[in-house]
């Protein structure tokens, strides 16, 4: 008596998944799997695009420097070969920008960065885009910002932020200097030849001194901080890793 009342739980079981269907009446413990929709061709066109978007899947972006330099305080080139420094390993994907024309894709991150206008050291409050304008870090959020994302939107788009510090810093291009940035981001007429002047906000504050946030300037790429009532350019951006 004990032994069948021991199995009843058992034998309940068994009948309750017989009858789900989840078990073959033939008494093999094999799943019932439906046939793939589009059969064996969609399965492969699955398995191609799944390689494709893992091919262009964000990448962590190289530095952009390529030349090895002694330790010494000559600071001479030498040849990379074996020094274990950025220019030989290079580590991070080669930087690479796609023009939109109204703004500019990183091909590594997938962020989208605006596009920049009119660098001639005269601000232009009339034109949001200009590249002389500058703001208080209050005002990046509360003027700036805001206007990109007012209905039409800026290249038709309404999620325009300030970018993080380190998504700031993934455009520093150390290969380059005054500006080490990609060509790709140096704004017409350049009378001056260069986009670097002044630093760039982030939207990433001081963690001890919050009064502070951290910029970064594209004369050598150096990042620092300032006083959020300072005022510093400021470069939009949207989409990348948070989406």
């Amino acid at each position: 008596m004990k032994k069948m009342i021991a199995r009843q739980p058992i034998f309940l079981l068994v009948q309750s998944v017989l009858a789900l269907g989840l078990i073959s009446t033939a008494g093999a413990a094999n799943p019932v799997v439906p046939p793939a929709a589009g059969g064996l061709p969609r399965c492969q066109a699955d398995l191609n695009q799944c390689k494709a978007d893992l091919a262009s899947a964000e990448k962590f972006p190289a530095t952009g420097q390529t030349e090895c330099w002694s330790a010494g305080g000559s600071g001479q080139r030498i040849n990379c070969a074996g020094t274990g420094q950025d220019g030989e390993i290079q580590a991070g994907g080669l930087l690479h920008y796609t023009d939109n024309g109204d703004t500019i894709t990183d091909d590594n991150t997938k962020l989208e960065w605006e596009k920049k206008l009119n660098w001639d050291m005269l601000e232009d409050p009339t034109n949001a885009h200009d590249a002389d304008n500058a703001y208080t870090w209050g005002d990046a959020f509360d003027v700036f910002i805001k206007g990109l994302n007012t209905e039409p939107c800026y290249a038709g788009h309404c999620d325009w932020r300030v970018p993080n510090v380190k998504e700031l810093q993934s455009i520093v291009d150390y290969g380059r200097l005054s500006p080490a940035i990609d060509p790709i981001f140096v704004v017409p007429p350049q009378p001056f030849g260069v986009i670097s002047g002044g630093n760039w906000w982030s939207s990433t504050s001081d963690s001890e001194r919050n009064y502070l946030a951290w910029h970064v300037s594209f004369d050598f790429g150096a990042v620092n901080t300032s006083p959020k009532t300072s005022e510093a350019l400021v470069r939009a951006v949207r989409g990348g890793l948070t989406h």
